[in-house]
Parts: C-alpha cells; sequence; structure tokens
C-alpha cells in the first residue's frame, strides 16, 4: 500500500483522536488510484458516518485482510455506535450481523497496522466500553495484547488510541488511579513527540472524566445504562481547563474536528452553569465546524444539543431539522447513532 494511503486512513482511525476531517481525507484520496483510493474512501466514508457508502467503496476489495477489517467496522459502526463513546441499544438481527474482523496479514507493514486499528481496535471501543463494568479484566487483556503486538512499531498514532481506550475501560471497570495514571502517561508521551493531536485528544479525555463522571458530555452527563462507577461530583473548573488546553493544540493545528469536538463540550459546560444563551452559541458553532469537517455523526449530535439548548434560551426545538438529520444518517446506514 502507498505510504501515502497508509498515512491517510490512519489519520482518521480513532473518533476520539481526530487528526484530519474526512473532508480533507477524501481530497487526499484523489491522488490515488485502484485499490488505495478505495480503502481510503471507503475509511473516509466509514469515519463521516456513511457505513453503507464505505462498502460501496470496498466493492472488489473486501477479501484482503484491511478490506475485511473495514467491512466489518461497517457493520459495526451502523449497528452499535452510540453518541458517549458507549455501545448501542441493539435490535433483532444485529448481533447476527457482526462479523469478527480477519487478523491482519504477516509482515504486511502499515497495512497490517491499520487492520489491527481498524477492525481491532476501533471497531470493539464500544463494546469494550460497554461491557467493562462487568468484563473489565478480559477487555484489559485484550487490550493488552494488541498494545504488545505493535510495540516496537513506529506507529505512535495507533500506540495513542490505544492507550487512550484502555485508560476509559479502566476508569469504568472501577479503576480511576490507573485510569488517571495511563491516560498521564499518553499525555506525557504526545507531548514529548510533540503529537499536538494526541495530547488534545488526552487532554478532551481528562476534561470529560471531570465534566461528566458517570457519563459523557456528549449525552449532557445522562446515562441509559446502569453504571457501575462510584459516583462522583463533577469539577466543571477542571474540566474547562482541560478543554481550554485541547483547544489551543487544535487551533495551532487548524484541526476543525477538534475544534468541533471541544466546543460541543464547552456548551455541555455552559448547560451544566445555567448559561442557556452560550451552550445555544457553542453548539452551532459545533454543528457548523463538524459539518465543515464532514462528521455527519458529530454535526447530527450537535444539532440535537443546539435544539435543546434552544428551548432551554426560550426558543423553539429544531424538530423538522434533526427529523431530517435522523433521515439521512438511518439512509447511511448509522442506525445505532440515529437511535441515540
Amino acid at each position: 500500500m502507498d505510504p501515502a494511503a497508509v498515512d491517510a486512513m490512519s489519520s482518521l482511525v480513532f473518533r476520539d483522536v481526530p487528526r484530519a476531517a474526512p473532508t480533507d481525507v477524501r481530497r487526499w484520496a484523489s491522488a490515488l488510484s485502484g485499490r488505495d483510493r478505495a480503502l481510503v474512501e471507503a475509511a473516509a466514508a466509514l469515519r463521516s458516518g456513511d457505513p453503507r457508502r464505505a462498502r460501496d467503496h470496498l466493492a472488489g476489495y473486501e477479501n484482503s485482510a484491511l478490506g475485511g477489517a473495514l467491512r466489518v467496522a461497517t457493520y459495526l459502526a451502523e449497528r452499535n455506535r452510540f453518541p458517549g463513546g458507549r455501545g448501542a441499544v441493539l435490535e433483532e438481527g444485529d448481533v447476527e450481523a457482526f462479523e469478527e474482523p480477519p487478523p491482519p496479514e504477516p509482515g504486511g507493514g502499515g497495512e497490517a497496522l491499520l487492520t489491527i486499528a481498524i477492525g481491532h481496535v476501533e471497531a470493539m471501543g464500544s463494546t469494550w466500553r460497554s461491557i467493562a463494568g462487568g468484563a473489565g479484566a478480559t477487555v484489559l487483556e485484550r487490550i493488552r495484547r494488541l498494545q504488545a503486538d505493535v510495540a516496537g512499531t513506529d506507529a505512535a498514532w495507533l500506540v495513542t488510541g490505544l492507550t487512550l481506550i484502555e485508560a476509559d475501560v479502566q476508569r469504568l471497570a472501577g479503576d480511576p488511579a490507573g485510569a488517571s495514571a495511563t491516560l498521564a502517561g499518553a499525555l506525557a508521551a504526545c507531548e514529548a513527540t510533540g503529537d499536538a493531536p494526541g495530547a488534545a485528544a488526552c487532554l478532551v479525555m481528562s476534561g470529560d472524566w471531570h465534566a461528566a463522571p458517570q457519563s459523557s458530555p456528549e449525552v449532557l452527563g445522562l446515562s441509559i445504562d446502569a453504571t457501575t462507577l462510584a459516583p462522583g461530583e463533577p469539577d466543571l473548573a477542571a474540566a474547562a481547563t482541560a478543554y481550554e488546553s485541547a483547544q489551543r493544540h487544535y487551533e495551532a493545528g487548524g484541526n476543525r474536528l477538534g475544534l468541533a469536538t471541544v466546543a460541543l463540550r464547552t456548551g455541555y459546560l455552559d448547560a451544566a452553569g445555567g448559561n442557556a444563551a452560550a451552550w445555544l452559541v457553542a453548539a452551532a458553532e459545533a454543528e457548523r465546524l463538524a459539518g465543515e469537517a464532514g462528521d455527519q455523526w458529530l454535526a447530527a449530535l450537535a444539532a440535537v444539543h443546539r435544539s435543546l439548548a434552544s428551548v432551554s434560551a426560550g426558543g423553539a426545538a429544531d424538530a423538522d431539522g434533526l427529523t431530517a438529520r435522523a433521515g439521512r444518517l438511518h439512509d447511511a446506514g448509522s442506525r445505532g447513532w440515529v437511535r441515540g
């Protein structure tokens, strides 16, 4: 695989670590051809919230390990992706549609690392978070085996993605001290190597833990699951400090997707502080930035926040707009996200 294709795909594999926007990656894909272009466009479509279009791009290329990993990821994204990082409330037939991701091809280089990242890590992250409360040790054992598999490679982007999921699973499994130590180590490593998007992602996760200790700002601190986390009071000041630091990293790199992520969370802090007008402004900014970056998932979520902020500020809900967005996402294959 062309190194340019590997770089393009690795920049958007992890939703929690936005390094490039789907719109950027689609533009880069235009310089590629054949199989490389098809796989990059499939990855961009998947990351934008359009798993069905991703499968269209994969036509004829599903038999390789990387193509198979992408196919598996599309089905999991379609049915088991909720806001807040957890798995979806499953419907009849969902579990039967899930497949085991293929193993990476021996000696596959960057393509093998992408197979691990897409099929074995990002596709499974929602499930891992959902079961961490009861099966945390098993999940962590799996994550650490994958970490051992990629140790010694130069794929810092993959190491960071794995470490962030490890930290969040530790937290959800009831080990806040271990989670904090893991996250601090990841932040230090990113800062030492000048990995600004990685450092920003660490700071966003830290902010989330402070802002919504038992849930996520993406879902306004709410949860439909019975949490196993110990009760904890939000620390909005600490969350704001973390988000401000993340924003500086994203601003320095012109990272629209990262800035949209922070704007959504800044709005949540405004809502928690009772400032509905500021929440409305922040949610609208998150929606705009996510739309420009080509992230339909985040744009739709921000639109929900904006509508709720409007009601809180004395305005009207954007019922028609939300219905239209939900219809487009459902048609694109993001059924789980629509349910969320």
